[in-house]
Parts: C-alpha cells; structure tokens; sequence
C-alpha cells in the first residue's frame, strides 16, 4: 500500500475526483473552507494566548488544503490515465 493510498480516507473530497467536475468542485470546496477557517482563526487570534494557537491551527488548516488539492489533482489524473486525447 503507498502512502497516498495511506492518506485517502482523510481526505473523502479528494477520493472522488474522477472528472473535472468533481474536481472543480472539490479544488472549491477546499479553497472555500480554507477561507472560512482563516477568517475564524483571525477572529479568534485577537486574543493573546489563543493567538499562538491560532497561528498553529492555521499552518494546519493551510497543510490539509495544499494536501486535499494535489491528491484531487493525483486522483483525477489516475483516473483518466494521465490525460491528453486518445486517437
């Protein structure tokens, strides 16, 4: 088993990716979370403390978004046999 078959199960988006529009969809929905998570984690930073959690919590948010793309973009180029035009 390799290591992206390792990661999948957390990344359910990504697993699906099997034409551009799923894959759409998931680039999307990563990029919407992303923004969501960022504008939260802002808010929540103002507090001093919780500021440096924040700051952790983001790098973490930032890490899962970056993984979730690149394995939607592995799976659909898997799926379609590494793309370009049959003839």
């Amino acid at each position: 088993m390799d290591f992206v078959e390792k990661i999948k199960p957390y990344f359910p988006l990504s697993a699906n990716c099997t034409d551009q529009n799923s894959l759409i969809k998931a680039i999307i929905i990563y990029l919407v979370g992303a923004i969501i998570a960022g504008i939260i984690i802002g808010i929540i930073s103002a507090i001093p403390i919780v500021g440096i959690i924040g700051w952790i919590l983001g790098i973490v948010v930032e890490l899962y978004v970056w993984i979730g793309v690149a394995l939607a973009a592995l799976t659909f180029v898997n799926a379609n046999k590494g793309g370009g035009s049959e003839q």
